[in-house]
């Protein structure tokens, strides 16, 4: 359970990191050459759907937790490390 705020800052912070990526990127596309556009926007939609489904599990978890439950975190925290991963993965590629 994520048991105190500075905890929640730290999600909010790590995913405010990982956006300004995926902007670095999309700015990328936007001057890519055209063969290498499509894969760029590729990877960055598909970045925006994780991050949406992200943000959904971290704001649903914040709310139940605002609200006395006692949630697992075990699909958020996988969710988050996915995120990570896919975001450090399309930096290396295209960043």
């Amino acid at each position: 359970m994520i048991n105190s705020e500075a905890q929640f800052e730290k999600f909010e912070s790590q995913l405010a990191e990982w956006k300004a990526q995926v902007a670095q990127l999309e700015a990328k596309a936007a001057g890519a050459a055209a063969e290498a556009k499509p894969a760029y926007l590729r990877e960055v939609e598909e970045l925006k759907e994780k991050f949406a489904k992200s943000q959904k599990q971290y704001d649903d978890v914040r709310k139940a937790q605002e609200n006395g439950a006692t949630d697992d975190l075990s699909g958020l925290q996988s969710t988050w490390h996915d995120l990570g991963v896919a975001v450090g993965k399309a930096m290396g590629r295209f960043g």
